[in-house]
Parts: C-alpha cells; sequence; structure tokens
C-alpha cells in the first residue's frame, strides 16, 4: 500500500466532486495535482499494485471540489477570505496568487490565516471574477 504523503491538503468541508485518478506510481492522499489546469487533491492511498480495489483502481481518488486546508510557510503571507491562492508545486505550499514561478490556481481563501498560521482554508477549483 502507498505510504501517507506528509500534509499538504485536507478536505474540510463542501460538496466534494470526484472523478477517476490512476498515477503511474504510488500517490498518497492528501497529494495535490495538476491534471492540465483541473487541480484536485487525492483523498485515498492510491497504489496500482494494492490487492484493495479503489486504492488499485484509482476509482473516485482525486476530489475537483470542496474547501480544503492547505500548509502554508509560516510567517510568509497573510491571507485574508476571498484572496486567490495557488499552489507551488515545488515547495508544495499554498501562496498567494502568482507568487511562485512553479504555481498553479487553486482557488479562493475561505477563512483568514494570519501571516504566523502555517494553513490555510480554500474553496477548491473557484475562480474569484478579476
Amino acid at each position: 500500500m502507498a505510504a501517507v504523503s506528509t500534509f499538504e491538503a485536507r478536505y474540510r468541508q463542501g460538496g466534494q466532486d470526484t472523478i477517476d485518478y490512476l498515477p503511474g506510481s504510488a500517490v498518497g492522499a492528501g497529494t495535490v495535482v495538476d491534471q492540465g489546469g483541473l487541480i484536485g487533491v487525492v483523498n485515498v492511498d492510491i497504489d496500482p499494485e494494492s490487492d484493495n480495489f479503489k486504492s488499485r483502481t484509482g476509482q473516485d481518488a482525486l476530489s475537483i471540489s470542496g474547501i480544503y486546508e492547505l500548509k502554508k510557510a509560516g510567517g510568509d503571507d497573510a491571507y485574508a477570505v476571498g484572496d486567490k491562492v495557488s499552489w507551488d508545486n515545488t515547495a508544495n505550499v499554498a501562496v498567494p496568487d502568482g507568487d511562485a514561478a512553479e504555481s498553479f490556481k487553486f482557488g479562493v481563501c475561505v477563512k483568514a490565516a494570519t501571516a504566523a498560521a502555517t494553513s490555510v482554508w480554500v474553496r477548491l477549483n473557484h475562480v474569484k471574477p478579476s
């Protein structure tokens, strides 16, 4: 079975739409992934070599909606409700929209977070109008 990843994203509330997702190798629950601009969070450990059907097939394994608590670098950035939030795919942390070269849009902040906080709550795949 796949080793559970370190905390990147935790489901907290809201509707949770899921799609099948089967990567080429084991991926732990809570991992943030970008599938050509469709952002998702792996909600079960996936291991193509597992005896567990859901783990082996990736059935309903990728959440593409809902509210997630994302890891962020403590002491760096504060977020207000409504702020756009991106995911730094190199450092594996939430960043303000456009702050990192290797980032992609994740969603919108739904719960204010201070600069000292180590996480921020974000609505996945919600785009704030310009």
